[in-house]
């Protein structure tokens, strides 16, 4: 599709598109930068030669907030498989029937948990809500009453501890010290 066509398709389409996306994702944020991202895709050359770009556009706004759903649900159910085998570790028929790779993964997730837990509980507390709760720094400050610099302090530290907890699980990608002039 041309420029004036899309643009065209944007004036007139944009705020009925992001209601029908967040119908599906449930967050007016998160429709607003799929429609967002549907309008750029369809600036691609590959949808040069659309028939009836209204209902394409709205074919492709449904399918990309289903994609994001679909994404998040994933998403929470490998954290409450994590979280389970955090707590539990895998049952001995599940480690049984796991890839290799799978299995040293799983070993891997469990070594950085335990880890985690280590962290003073302030830090922990910053990364769990940056990481899975999928906070930016400054909502995490927000949340938590405390400065952006407070929060990239404990990140910093988070990963040098974890870096040399974790060290002995990948030994080859150890980081080298830089030599200061």
């Amino acid at each position: 599709m041309s420029l004036p066509e899309v643009e065209k398709l944007f004036n007139e389409h944009f705020h009925c598109a992001v209601y029908m996306a967040q119908s599906i994702v449930s967050s007016k944020e998160i429709a607003e930068d799929i429609v967002q991202n549907v309008f750029v895709k369809l600036l691609d050359d590959r949808h040069s030669n659309v028939k009836y770009p209204v209902s394409f556009l709205y074919i492709c706004v449904r399918n990309a907030a289903l994609d994001y759903s679909r994404s998040q649900v994933y998403s929470l159910r490998a954290m409450n498989r994590f979280q389970r085998l955090r707590e539990e570790g895998p049952s001995d028929e599940e480690f049984n029937f796991l890839p290799a790779e799978e299995a040293e993964h799983l070993m891997h997730v469990q070594q950085l948990f335990k880890a985690m837990e280590q962290l003073p509980p302030r830090t922990r507390e910053v990364v769990r809500q940056v990481y899975f709760n999928d906070r930016s720094y400054q909502e995490t400050a927000d949340l938590l009453g405390v400065s952006l610099a407070t929060i990239k302090s404990h990140m910093y530290q988070s990963f040098k501890m974890l870096r040399e907890r974790l060290a002995g699980l990948y030994p080859g990608r150890a980081r080298k010290k830089k030599i200061g002039y």
